[in-house]
């Protein structure tokens, strides 16, 4: 609803962070790279694209796709093809995504072969 709410005030994009979204490891790592893209002056569109992928990464799969991909195969069979495919199909559904730039998602896979984390790949137009 957060996200929602910050899209339609159209202030989502002055976010340099969703660093405290995750668990306190990733917290760090992430407050660290928005800090190093926003002291290096960095292009506003590279730091709009750290954001989707936080995004998609948090929100998107953590949030939503991994409960749906956990009901759609059994996590037994999320390192075959189908499961993979399944996994792409699912995630497909969220996109695009807009910040600053609209992001498809290009390509998705369980690289432990298990629902925990993923790897994607965004695309920016």
């Amino acid at each position: 609803r957060l996200w929602r709410d910050l899209a339609t005030l159209r202030q989502h994009a002055n976010l340099r962070s969703l660093a405290a979204w995750g668990t306190p490891g990733n917290n760090v790592g992430t407050a660290l790279a928005h800090a190093r893209l926003s002291l290096a002056g960095a292009d506003p569109l590279r730091q709009d694209a750290l954001l989707a992928r936080e995004y998609a990464n948090d929100v998107i799969y953590s949030a939503g796709v991994r409960a749906a991909l956990r009901k759609a195969v059994p996590e037994a069979e999320l390192n075959t093809p189908a499961g993979q495919a399944r996994l792409l199909e699912i995630a497909r559904e969220s996109f695009p995504l807009r910040v600053g730039l609209t992001y498809t998602l290009a390509d998705a896979a369980l690289p432990w072969g298990r629902s925990f984390e993923w790897d994607f790949r965004l695309e920016g137009r």
